[in-house]
C-alpha cells in the first residue's frame, strides 16, 4: 500500500545576509560555519514550514541573498 504525502511540494524561503547567517547555526559550535549545527530556533521555525510534510514529500529550501556582497559569505 503505497502512502500518499498530505502535502506534494514544500518549499521554504530563507533571506541570508551577513548579519542573519549565523544566526541559523549553533554558535557555541567552534567548528568552521559550514559544518556547525543548526541552532535550535532555526531548527524549530524549519520543523514548523514543513509540519504538513510526510516521508514522501518534497521539500525544497531556497536561500535568497540581500545583496550581491552577501552572496560571498
Amino acid at each position: 500500500m503505497e502512502t500518499k504525502p498530505l502535502v506534494k511540494h514544500v518549499t521554504v524561503y530563507l533571506s541570508a545576509d551577513s548579519n542573519s547567517i549565523p544566526g541559523y547555526f549553533n554558535r557555541h559550535d567552534p567548528t568552521p560555519l559550514y559544518a556547525r549545527q543548526l541552532s535550535h530556533e532555526f531548527e524549530e521555525y524549519l520543523n514548523n514550514c514543513i509540519v504538513k510534510a510526510s516521508r514522501y514529500s518534497v521539500v525544497n529550501y531556497k536561500v535568497v541573498c540581500n545583496s550581491k556582497i552577501d552572496t560571498l559569505f
